[in-house]
Order: C-alpha cells, then structure tokens, then sequence
C-alpha cells in the first residue's frame, strides 16, 4: 500500500508534579502551620516539533489560602492568570520549547509557586492537587496528583504491616525532632 501518508508535528509531554514539604510516610503527614506549601511542576517537550505556546491549567483545593498564592520562579517568561474559582492559568506565550530530539537540555521547563493552607483547617484534612498540561492545541496532559495529609501533631508511632497482613505492634516509628524530614525505627 502506497497510499497518502503524513507525519504529525506536534509537542508532548512526560510531567510530574511535586509538593515541599513532601509529607512522612505514605499518607505525607504534613503539620498544620503557618508554612508554604511549595509546588513544583516540571514539563518536557518530547513530541517531534518545538512547543510554541504552553498552558499549565491547576485548581487549588478550597483548603488552601488563595489570598498567600505566590509564584516563586519558572523556567520561562510566564504570565499568571487567577480566576474567582480557584483556577490558576500558567501561561507560557511564545516559549519555542525545543523537542527533546531536537534539544534535549533545553527541551525542559518548570515554575514553582507556594500557598498556604487556610486557617484553622479540620485536622486529618487531604489536600491533593493535579494540573494539566497544554502544548499548543493538543489535548491537556495531566500531571501526577500530590497529597498532603494536614495533621496537627504528627503521629507519634505506627503500625508497620508485615507480609502476613498483621501489624507489628512492637515496631514503632518516631520522627525527631517534630517536624523531621528523616524517620528512625
């Protein structure tokens, strides 16, 4: 068959976002204080021509303060588009982000931004918080989601599960000083 055929020419994207602090253990238990939470999304253009436009949409939870919304830096010019709703548009007008063929050092871009979380917050509350990804016209790709489980103390000991599905109750987990960002058994 020799038919018509055509390449796409597009930007795509391998992404990740992270949260500072990360939070202990698998729940991420983070104290409830007067401390930023640092976001971090990074993006790649791995598709097969340069990214002319870049649109990072993400709509921060009703648990966090809008009013202690600040970006931090970013790889790139960005302008930053805040709506009523909590959405935050990431704008990165005429970025001409290489694909990672072409360039791979310079195929890569990020921003960062804290917020706090609203005060008071009920204890054991989950702030998660996904973005989406725009290059240009493609549809959005959506980022991992990061959680942060706000607690006011942090858990002093817990339960370690062992292969049979028991939990060991003479393991505990102790992280000094509180808050630590290291655990000792």
């Amino acid at each position: 068959d020799f038919g018509y055929r055509t390449v796409v020419v597009c930007s795509y994207d391998p992404n990740d976002k992270q949260v500072y602090p990360a939070g202990i253990g698998e729940q991420h238990y983070t104290l409830i204080n007067n401390d930023e939470l640092i976001y971090t999304i990074r993006f790649q253009n791995t598709g097969n021509d340069t990214a002319f436009n870049i649109i990072i949409a993400d709509t921060l939870s009703n648990y966090l303060d809008r009013s202690t919304f600040r970006p931090i830096t970013s790889s790139h010019p960005m302008q930053v588009i805040r709506n009523e709703s909590g959405l935050v548009e990431f704008k990165f007008n005429h970025i001409l982000l290489p694909d990672s063929t072409t360039n791979e050092p310079r195929s890569h871009g990020y921003l960062m931004y804290g917020i706090k979380a609203q005060t008071p917050v009920p204890d054991n509350t989950l702030i998660a918080n996904t973005a989406h990804i725009y290059f240009d016209f493609n549809p959005a790709i959506v980022t991992n989601t990061t959680q942060s489980l706000m607690v006011y103390n942090l858990p002093t000991g817990i339960g370690i599960t062992v292969n049979d599905g028991t939990v060991a109750s003479n393991k505990i987990s102790a992280f000094v000083p509180n808050p630590s960002t290291q655990q000792s058994q």
